[in-house]
């Protein structure tokens, strides 16, 4: 124990060494207050008295007068008692361990007892220091007929190798597989990062409550991110196989393709940057005998990309035998003979004017995906104002219907300070099948004065000059600052010419999101849903929480429509989203983006969908990062992917030149 000196003289001043530890052994007892033993009282008092610690507290010796200073040095060998914590609480002591994640969810809708649906799903999972990582999720159901355990997974990263066991989300391998329902093994191996990863996969599909499973193996192994020059590859070996359909399943049930053979695909692509713009080439060679004979397919796909600030351009072509299969958990579906994708956009007068070419062409394979689209169109501002207008023209052919269907829509708006947004259209949609309808609709997104936020969503139809449907919705925003919560409320009220226009209501619901502690976040929402003859009442609650543990102490979830298309407009950099941004789908859908940045299109049709930015809506000086149109493909019991939107303001570069003034 070092001793104190008087700083007077520097000779050891045992009286105040003396005194000092008195103090330090008779002052914790009366702090706390406690009847603890007297061994653990010592040892939480013991302390050593150093001029070298750089904490001290000033006393004035009685006798002389003059100051001396008490430092305290904690005694190494002492570890203080922690009480016991809770979930909810971490203490704070000791060196961070790992970070602990746990998603909660339950969905519960119906509205008898023969139609009541209960889905819950559990994630939890612990993240430590050098990213090494445990995890866990089930997911299930209760119904009528009973419960049921539909997914269950493990998964683990330890150094650059990472592994997963059980029933996978969806897994997608370049142009060559998409298994959105795998259940087996996962292991990826990453060289370093942003460097090659190589991945093996294994398994067959997921059963699914009181639907037949396919009788079907996939595995393979996948290298990406292989650098080829200036240039990246990626490379894959995939087998395949079908077993015979089982005698009891009826023959409806399965689809005329089900013939029981086996196969393999070959893999390899490439892409890099060109002067102008990318490029990116694919090709692929299979042979299988899924069609009672063996065969050999190949596929091919380039595609270039090109953007400036002026302009976007993207173009796409893919060829592919008449045996090609596309490979995937849910079957192994025929691939398109040919499929045409082109999205061009100028942005002239310094991005105050737009004009767009859009378009698709699918044929052969899958008889409910081919389609052709194209749509055209051009909007702009008025003037300096904040105010913009547009129109576009769409031509549409699906295989599904083989109806063509022509559609002109009218739009104008404006966005003025303080997030006020609002846009009007008139759309008419006529077709070969005699179809002439007429759509006038508008929204508009207002600010009510202390955070609260209201949104209108008026729209009346006609068909054949018959005023045939008139709705309305109302949605209110309300952020409750004092408790870290943010209330939303949602009326909607129709009337149709079936039911003399006598008005209903088709919506309502309240939805509360709050944050108990910083880093979590809990939701609860409840809607009831009346359309037609059908009335369903819905409630979905869910908690986020992440937890620090310390040393010493202690989306499989499906979604409710399996055609809903999500668009998320973020900024770039930070990825916060951007709320009142208004997109489209397909030119006749448009939406706002909430506070988080996110809209929802609900029971979208099967096919090729254009989802669409409105520039014009976007904070002051903020711009769309590349093409502000993305196609997505909807297909029934398929996960959609999610249309993503990148804003950032324009880049500014200065160039000196040699010799200049």
């Amino acid at each position: 124990m070092a001793a104190a000196r008087d700083p007077r003289g520097g000779r050891p001043a045992l009286a105040a060494a003396i005194f000092a530890a008195a103090i330090s052994l008779a002052t914790p007892a009366a702090a706390q207050g406690s009847a603890r033993p007297d061994s653990s009282a010592a040892e939480d008092s013991l302390r050593a008295v150093s001029p070298a610690d750089s904490l001290g507290t000033v006393h004035v010796d009685s006798e002389t007068g003059a100051p001396f200073r008490v430092w305290r040095v904690a005694n190494p060998r002492y570890r203080p008692r922690v009480a016991g914590a809770g979930v909810l609480a971490t203490p704070l002591v000791n060196r961070l361990r790992a970070l602990d994640q746990v998603h909660a969810q339950i969905v519960h809708r119906g509205a008898g007892p023969a139609s009541r649906l209960t889905q819950w799903d559990l994630s939890f999972g612990e993240t430590y220091r050098n990213q090494d990582a445990i995890g866990a999720a089930a997911s299930g159901e209760v119904t009528p007929f009973g419960s049921s355990l539909r997914a269950l997974r493990m998964e683990g990263r330890r150094g650059a190798l990472s592994g997963a066991l059980g029933d996978m989300p969806s897994i997608t391998i370049e142009r060559v597989a998409s298994l959105n329902r795998l259940r087996g093994g996962v292991v990826r191996l990453d060289a370093a990062p942003r460097r090659a990863a190589l991945t093996a996969w294994g398994g067959g599909p997921t059963p699914l409550p009181r639907r037949p499973t396919p009788r079907l193996g996939v595995g393979g192994i996948h290298a990406q991110g292989v650098r080829v020059g200036n240039a990246s590859g990626s490379f894959a070996l995939v087998g395949f196989g079908r077993g015979a359909v089982h005698p009891l399943i009826p023959a409806g049930a399965t689809p005329p393709d089900s013939l029981a053979g086996r196969g393999g695909e070959m893999y390899a692509g490439v892409r890099g940057r060109l002067p102008l713009g990318s490029l990116g080439v694919h090709l692929a060679a299979q042979q299988h005998d899924l069609d009672g004979r063996s065969a050999v397919a190949a596929r091919e796909m380039v595609e270039w990309n090109f953007v400036t600030p002026e302009a976007a351009l993207f173009l796409s072509e893919e060829r592919a035998g008449g045996h090609t299969r596309i490979i995937g958990t849910e079957g192994l579906t025929r691939a398109a003979h040919r499929e045409d994708r082109w999205n061009l956009q100028m942005r002239p007068f310094r991005g105050r004017a737009e004009t767009h070419l859009t378009g698709v062409v699918r044929g052969g394979g899958e008889a409910t995906l081919a389609s052709q689209t194209i749509q055209i169109g051009a909007s702009g501002n008025l003037g300096a104002s904040p105010w913009y207008s547009g129109a576009d023209y769409v031509w549409d052919w699906r295989a599904l219907t083989g109806i063509e269907e022509r559609r002109l829509t009218l739009h104008a708006g404006g966005v003025a300070g303080g997030g006020r947004a609002v846009s009007a259209r008139l759309e008419r949609t006529t077709n070969d099948a005699g179809r002439n309808a007429l759509l006038l609709g508008g929204e508009a997104s207002l600010p009510a004065g202390r955070g609260v936020r209201v949104a209108l969503e008026p729209r009346v139809s006609w068909d054949g000059g018959v005023l045939r449907q008139a709705d309305a919705a109302t949605h209110v925003t309300w952020p409750l600052t004092w408790c870290a919560a943010r209330v939303t409320a949602t009326l909607a009220v129709g009337a149709v010419r079936e039911e003399a226009f006598r008005g209903s209501l088709r919506e309502a619901s309240v939805a509360i999101a709050f944050a108990p502690r910083f880093r979590d976040r809990a939701e609860l929402e409840v809607r009831s849903l009346n359309e037609g003859s059908s009335h369903e009442i819905e409630t979905t609650a869910s908690y986020d929480l992440t937890a620090q543990r310390y040393q010493g102490s202690g989306d499989w979830f499906s979604s409710r429509d399996s055609s809903r298309i999500d668009v998320v407009v973020a900024r770039s950099g930070n990825g916060t989203g951007v709320r009142d941004v208004l997109v489209s789908l397909d030119g006749k859908d448009l939406r706002f983006t909430d506070e988080d940045g996110v809209a929802h299109f609900d029971r979208v049709p099967p096919g090729v969908h254009v989802v669409a930015i409105e520039e014009k809506s976007l904070p002051r000086a903020f711009e769309v990062v590349g093409a502000t149109r993305v196609f997505v493909t909807v297909e029934r019991g398929v996960p959609t992917d999610v249309a993503r939107f990148i804003i950032a303001r324009p880049e500014r570069r200065i160039q000196f030149l040699p010799g200049g003034n």
